[in-house]
């Protein structure tokens, strides 16, 4: 089952890559849509629950063809794809903001500054803000915000996809659901 983790996990964590890197490679488009991060949100979701489904399905496949596979393990499958995810997710953060592009940090806080200065802001408001990024762009902190992201929306995706993934009892001797 780790294998099958690993496999869809890292699947998924390439693609979360491949999405990020045309975002962080736009930064145009980022300016010009500012709801891009709720949607990046959003397909991280998408993306995610639909490699933990293929996950369990392929578990449920490989594994359980006799017996059937209950809720726990269900869930195992999918909790272990989103932490293989978040892994990659969080590494390529930390290596993109390290060494790809070490002034992220200062164009986010330059770009929000601007924005906040154009929408007259209190300057008291602004250094306060500008304080708060400049912990929350490190890579360390988007290292560790992208890997327990993941892993939370990994944990309610497998809970409710389990439920539709087994074909068992958690608490029977082996016997199918029906």
């Amino acid at each position: 089952m780790l294998k099958i983790a690993g496999i869809w996990g890292g699947c998924a964590g390439v693609l979360y890559i491949a999405l990020n890197w045309f975002s962080l490679s736009n930064r145009q488009a980022l300016n010009v849509y500012p709801a891009w991060g709720l949607l990046s949100t959003f397909l991280l979701i998408l993306i995610l629950g639909s490699f933990i489904f293929v996950a369990m399905r392929h578990a449920k496949a490989k594994f359980y063809k006799e017996f059937g596979i209950n809720y726990a393990q269900t869930f195992y499958v999918g909790v272990l794809t989103s932490l293989v995810t978040g892994l990659i997710a969080g590494t390529f953060a930390f290596i993109y903001i390290q060494f790809i592009e070490p002034e992220f940090n200062k164009h986010i806080v330059s770009e929000t500054t601007h924005a906040m200065i154009n929408e007259k802001v209190p300057v008291k408001d602004i250094q306060k803000n500008i304080a708060e990024m400049k912990e929350i762009y490190t890579p360390k902190v988007q290292f560790m915000s992208l890997l327990v992201m993941t892993f939370v929306i990994g944990i309610i995706s497998s809970s409710i996809l389990s439920v539709f993934v087994r074909n068992r009892d958690t608490f029977s001797s082996n016997q199918p659901l029906g």
